[in-house]
């Protein structure tokens, strides 16, 4: 069982469900994989961050990859639901696109529990921005954040997840190999947790609409759609590791997530996408001069190899 909210530090009660809080949101997944009492195979996308991979290893649990969509990118749920009607599936990972929010995950849950009643369903939104006012996404059994490293807000740490109420839930400290989970008690309560979250993320959100606005005043082109660059904003240009390098060499900075856990020539969609993303920093640690620095490069680099 969950912990109820005489646990301070790690849980709170909020009606039917929990709020449960740990020092990184891998950990919450850790919890609940270690209390499943099923040891089938949980789905995952195969462009997921290679720290879900390495907890379902820490937890000694199995997972399957799948591809993601060509329309959103998100984990392809057709092949999902095929999977899962040849049976042998313990649950579902859902992870949102580069933070993009996924309004057909209700449904998408729905379907699949018609399928297989027990299955743990998990919506993963670790790049989205964190709702510290929010709830259990409807026919989930839990919905994950993440103000760790890199994410939307980043606090240097943290991850909390709402949680069905009887949901297994390991509240009890396991011993690490290498300590990478950070399975200690958590130094915040939620209380203290949620308010710095509401404190902090209005700012942010509009530092972000700023850079986003510079971003796609020039390079709207390649970029993709609105609603994809609440955590960087996602371009799709030739020679990706090339403009990475000149960007580098220029004193700025991007990245490429994220590299299929397996490259295979089994999940075409996403070496697609892969073989093309960069995404453009628009955090608390980039700012409007040097997105325009980075705009001026990128956009010399896609009329260079279109030959504009």
């Amino acid at each position: 069982m969950v912990p109820d909210g005489s646990d301070a530090l790690r849980a709170a009660q909020c009606g039917a469900d929990v709020t449960v809080v740990e020092r990184r949101a891998s950990a919450i997944l850790y919890r609940i994989l270690q209390a499943a009492p099923v040891d089938r195979p949980m789905l995952v996308p195969v462009n997921v961050c290679d720290a879900v991979g390495a907890t379902f290893l820490a937890a000694n649990r199995p997972f399957e990859l799948v591809d993601v969509s060509p329309a959103g990118f998100g984990m392809d749920k057709a092949a999902c639901a095929a999977r899962i009607s040849r049976g042998a599936v313990g649950g579902v990972v859902y992870v949102h696109p580069y933070g993009a929010l996924d309004a057909e995950v209700p449904r998408f849950f729905a379907d699949l529990r018609a399928l297989r009643p027990g299955l743990i369903l998990i919506d993963d939104r670790c790049l989205c921005a964190p709702q510290a006012d929010g709830e259990l996404t409807p026919q989930a059994d839990a919905t994950l954040y993440s103000t760790g490293y890199g994410k939307v807000l980043d606090l240097d740490g943290g991850g909390f997840a709402y949680v069905e109420n009887g949901l297994g839930y390991a509240p009890v400290d396991a011993p690490e190999k290498d300590g990478w989970l950070d399975l200690r008690p958590p130094s915040t309560t939620w209380p203290c947790y949620r308010d710095r979250i509401l404190a902090e993320l209005p700012g942010l959100r509009a530092h972000k609409a700023a850079l986003n606005a510079i971003y796609r005043s020039a390079l709207a082109d390649v970029a993709l759609p609105e609603g994809y660059d609440d955590w960087r904003f996602n371009i799709r240009v030739a020679e990706p590791e090339r403009l990475i390098r000149t960007l580098f060499a220029a004193g700025l900075f991007a990245s490429r997530h994220y590299r299929p856990l397996l490259r295979e020539g089994a999940f075409p969609v996403c070496e697609g996408l892969y073989a093309s993303i960069v995404n453009l920093f628009n955090d608390r640690h980039y700012d409007h001069a040097l997105a325009r620095r980075t705009v001026e490069i990128v956009r010399r680099h896609v009329d260079g190899v279109s030959g504009g």
